[in-house]
């Protein structure tokens, strides 16, 4: 740091040296043998507030899963605490530290972060207080939320792969009952209607409805070849109240219709019979 400002009176030295000493505590801002001058220090030592908005901001992202947005809000909020003090600097990165704890804390309740390794507050600090340049801090920060992402993304599909999996044991439990239907569903799982349709389809790649309308299908045409039970009654057994329906609905699925079925089965394969 060059000093070229003249200094009149003794009283000001030490209003300079206060400002040199606080720009060395924040030389991992700058490249190695970066010159200043003293007239471009322009940090204020009365401290500084808290942005708590862009902590909010950051929080919400993380919590979404949207690590480079995330990042994109740690460097705004790291632009405005490395504006005053080293204090306030070291003060603000460690409130920013112990919120993602404890958001960790709160999705870890959710089955989470379930093997996450905490670095330590006191180790922070120390790592804070000692840091030799930025780009090391802004790689943690930046591992940090590639890992909610992924952490988040696991999390996720577990729970669409529990409540799909809930849905298909609902289904193989209800698909005779003729009263089955996406809202039951549901109501069942406590989700609305185009959420499970949403997180079925994109799971399993079918309808729900489609899902059960083949279980229904599997069933009948079990009843079709081995047994020799009415063909209405097979209708009534798989959850159609409607003949008539039933017959629609399977003529279109095997363009024939179920007697029909029955016959072709029984022709190719005599034993059956």
């Amino acid at each position: 740091i060059v000093m070229n400002n003249r200094i009149d009176h003794p009283y000001q030295l030490g209003t300079r040296t206060s400002w040199f000493l606080e720009e060395l505590r924040f030389s991992f801002l700058y490249p190695e043998h970066t010159v200043l001058e003293d007239r471009s220090l322009e940090r204020s030592l009365l401290g500084g507030t808290y942005p708590s908005e862009r902590e909010q901001k950051l929080l919400h992202l993380l919590q979404q899963g949207r690590a480079s947005e995330a990042y994109e809000t740690y460097l705004e909020f790291f632009a405005h605490v490395t504006r005053n003090s080293f204090t306030h600097f070291r003060f603000s990165m460690k409130r920013l530290y112990i919120s993602m704890q404890l958001l960790i804390k709160e999705l870890q309740a959710v089955a989470c972060f379930t093997d996450y390794k905490e670095m330590g507050i006191t180790r922070f600090e120390s790592y804070i207080e000692h840091i030799e340049n930025r780009a090391s801090l802004d790689d943690l920060f930046s591992s940090w939320f590639k890992e909610f992402e992924a952490e988040l993304q696991r999390c996720r599909a577990e729970r669409v792969r529990a409540v799909v999996d809930q849905l298909k044991q609902i289904i193989e439990t209800e698909y005779t009952n003729p009263g089955l239907c996406l809202q039951l569903l549901a109501d069942t799982v406590r989700l609305s209607v185009s959420h499970i349709s949403k997180l079925f389809k994109e799971t399993e790649g079918i309808s729900l409805s489609d899902y059960w309308l083949e279980r229904r299908m599997r069933e009948a045409i079990r009843q079709l070849v081995e047994t020799d039970v009415l063909v209405k009654e097979i209708a009534a057994s798989v959850g159609f109240l409607n003949e008539n329906y039933f017959f629609t609905v399977f003529k279109k699925q095997f363009d024939m219709t179920p007697n029909e079925y029955r016959r072709r089965a029984r022709l190719q394969n005599p034993a059956i019979g």
